[in-house]
């Protein structure tokens, strides 16, 4: 599946390698599957709404004797402006975490007969978020970053606090843009990989810098 600005398209990898018209006529940001659900994630239209299009609907498109059973898609609750989310499992639960406007929201899946993301937390950021990151370790702590012009900041999901987790110094006046939030796995060097403008950060659970890396990639022409 492809996400562009005019609407989803289906490039079929084998035979010819024909390309499928799915859903015309509305831009897509953001895309990704849940096959164990059977849908797909994606922030699409005009005003940046979330929303879990349906891969029944979708197999409907591509083959004639199909007929699909579930409508296009359901909305993400009434979220509007999202500029990024992130899916996360823990065990058969599945979380969809959004950044949109000034707030970040975490919803979860509730299997039939809803079959749809239905809100679980719900948090106000000082900062307008431009990405997040949610882990649920097995010990089901639940561990959670955004990021923000100014830099990256952990959100407590019992208390809704926001500290900040790394801020670049001296800040550039325009801001920074945020293009990575990675947890890295036990016995790393550090706790998260941040990457920002033309930066990498490895950082521990303290915010303390363990490496500082600079890129050498140009700006997209």
């Amino acid at each position: 599946l492809l996400g562009t600005r005019t609407g989803l398209l289906l490039l079929d990898r084998t035979g010819d390698g024909r390309v499928y018209p799915l859903i015309r006529g509305r831009r897509f940001e953001q895309i990704e599957t849940i096959d164990s659900l059977g849908v797909v994630a994606a922030i699409s239209g005009k005003k940046g709404k979330l929303r879990a299009y349906s891969l029944n609907f979708i197999k409907g498109q591509i083959l004639p004797n199909f007929k699909a059973t579930t409508a296009m898609f359901t909305p993400v609750g009434d979220i509007e402006e999202c500029v990024h989310f992130y899916v996360t499992r823990y065990d058969r639960m599945k979380f969809i975490c959004a950044a949109h406007q000034s707030r970040v929201s975490v919803y979860l899946w509730a299997s039939r007969p809803y079959s749809r993301f239905m809100l679980f937390k719900d948090f106000e950021l000082p900062h307008k978020p431009l990405m997040v990151n949610m882990r649920i370790g097995q010990d089901e702590s639940v561990k959670m970053v955004a990021a923000s012009r100014i830099g990256f900041h952990v959100i407590d999901i019992e208390t809704g606090s926001v500290l900040n987790l790394f801020i670049p110094m001296p800040t550039p006046k325009a801001g920074i843009v945020p293009t990575g939030i990675v947890q890295l796995p036990a016995g790393a060097d550090g706790d998260y990989l941040l990457s920002f403008d033309r930066r990498m950060v490895v950082i521990n659970a303290h915010g303390t810098v363990v490496r500082d890396l600079t890129t050498d990639w140009h700006d997209p022409v």
